[in-house]
């Protein structure tokens, strides 16, 4: 069976809001706005979702910032009592986020549309973070985030621009964690486990612009070359769950020693997880590295008859300063155990790699122009998908037997530095080759 192309060109921007409050003594910030101003600020952000406001600066003359301080003190009890509470004046709370939305083309050779997105390779989202220091060594504190994704890109289809996946609202992360300069941290809640992100790492500065993942028309469905019917096989089926999901988990981490940090991840119905972290400098070159291995036996990636999984994944990029170029290579092996008498799926591999050049060519900002391309083999033979059914307009009695995905995509964007903005554009081409018995 040989499928259509499905070909897609998007420009979106991404903007961030951030240190919308930051809840510190007056020493640490002279000269910062009243926190009527911030309460006024973040009011406005949570409606709008465009405002940019920092608070924070350079040391300045000494009268000024008494000054300040008298009046910022008296402030921040009034704004106690009516807004914000804390246990007391050594934890800071600081409010962030991000707003990305992209306009998106496709054309499946059978219909060709466009589409306004929450871009969730790196979606619109509000952060909170707290942090209290016990000691020089220790400090405690905690993490919140929410998703704000009123269309999602890897739902939406070519019979659905409003379908939903997590729904406009959900929650990200939400734990808390103890930390040690001497001994590492440990963090307890809603949160990624030691391989969370692992796929994100890049030194190209693109991660809002695209992806080792497909969740940008992810669920974009191929066509019948032969007939023109849609399959129901999409993108993300072909590359199925490359990162890791967040759940409720335990995760240790050490500290860093040279830039190579150890993590480990135990979370709840037999999940585990262990990785390497490394991120440096190394001669002219900036240098990101991470390795990992991943023990599900709760069948989150794997199928009904194959549901327990392992992972092996890898990850190295690097940037030559000087030059800007830069040049990234991911892999992701997923090998699949039964529990009854069914064949097991056979193996699930997925590559990927980009290169580029990342530098400030004009004062805006850095740019980064780049290639891209990646190439899975074993998604959907045996059922490799989750929730996946081989009848998916291929035919009543029709088995995959081979499953070969390729994407390729190029791709530009720019840093707004002094608007905390990236803008991008990119064009982007799937394609998937599949072998068939009765």
């Amino acid at each position: 069976v040989l499928l259509r192309n499905i070909d897609w060109r998007l420009a979106g921007t991404k903007m961030h809001v951030s240190s919308l409050y930051s809840y510190s003594s007056c020493s640490e910030h002279p000269g910062c706005p009243s926190p009527t101003t911030w309460l006024w600020a973040i009011s406005f952000a949570i409606y709008t979702s465009l405002l940019i406001l920092t608070c924070g600066g350079t040391a300045r003359a000494d009268n000024v910032a008494q000054e300040c301080c008298n009046d910022l003190e008296s402030r921040i009890a009034e704004l106690e009592a009516s807004t914000v509470r804390k246990g007391n004046r050594r934890i800071s709370l600081t409010v962030n986020g991000q707003v990305n939305h992209a306009v998106y083309g496709f054309d499946d050779g059978g219909e060709a549309n466009a589409y306004v997105a929450t871009n969730i390779y790196t979606g619109s989202r509000l952060r909170f973070f707290g942090k209290a220091q016990i000691t020089p060594d220790w400090s405690a504190g905690y993490r919140m985030s929410v998703n704000i994704w009123p269309a999602e890109s890897i739902a939406q289809n070519q019979n659905n621009p409003n379908a939903e996946f997590l729904g406009p609202f959900n929650l990200r992360r939400t734990h808390w964690f103890i930390d040690s300069k001497s001994y590492g941290r440990l963090s307890v809640g809603l949160l990624g486990s030691a391989s969370d992100n692992f796929i994100s790492a890049t030194t190209s500065g693109v991660v809002a612009a695209t992806f080792s993942n497909v969740l940008l028309g992810a669920s974009l469905a191929f066509r019948r070359k032969d007939t023109g019917d849609l399959t129901g096989i999409t993108t993300f089926s072909l590359a199925p769950f490359l990162d890791t999901l967040r759940s409720d988990t335990v995760v240790y981490t050490t500290p860093s020693f040279n830039g190579l940090s150890l993590r480990a991840g135990v979370a709840e119905d037999d999940f585990w997880d262990v990785a390497a972290y490394y991120a440096g400098v190394l001669g002219d070159f900036d240098v990101k590295a991470r390795l990992g291995y991943v023990n599900d036996r709760d069948g989150d990636y794997g199928t009904p008859t194959s549901p327990n999984t392992q992972d092996i994944k890898g990850l190295i990029s690097a940037r030559h300063n000087p030059t800007g170029l830069f040049a990234e290579v991911i892999h992701v092996h997923r090998s699949y155990e039964t529990v009854d008498a069914s064949p097991a799926s056979p193996d699930f591999n997925y590559t990927y790699g980009r290169a580029g050049v990342f530098k400030r060519f004009m004062p805006l900002g850095k740019t980064s122009i780049f290639g891209e391309f990646a190439r899975s083999e074993g998604a959907l033979v045996g059922g490799n998908s989750p929730g996946f059914n081989a009848n998916r307009g291929l035919g009543q009695t029709t088995n995959i037997t081979r499953a070969d995905f390729q994407r390729w995509g190029l791709g530009l964007m720019q840093y707004i530095d002094v608007a905390a903005t990236e803008m991008y554009i990119g064009y982007h081409n799937f394609d998937v080759d599949l072998a068939t018995s009765t």
